[in-house]
């Protein structure tokens, strides 16, 4: 849980202060929104989608000069 001080706090609350039956995917993900990504998941899911990126854009040019 949130830990990280006031402001972080105030954000939570307001997020979870939104109806729920108009807004439940944010009330759902108030938590998630406020906390952040994981670093360690968004450096490793960065890396990778450039990599599979890269995969892909040389098994065209591989494929296109055959």
């Amino acid at each position: 849980m949130i830990h990280k001080g006031t402001a972080l706090q105030a954000k939570l609350i307001g997020l979870q202060s939104v109806p729920p039956e108009t807004y439940p995917h944010i009330v759902e993900m108030a938590v998630p929104l406020v906390e952040g990504p994981d670093p360690a998941l968004y450096d490793t899911f960065g890396v990778d989608l450039v990599l599979a990126g890269i995969e892909a854009l040389a098994g065209r040019r591989l494929g296109s000069s055959s």
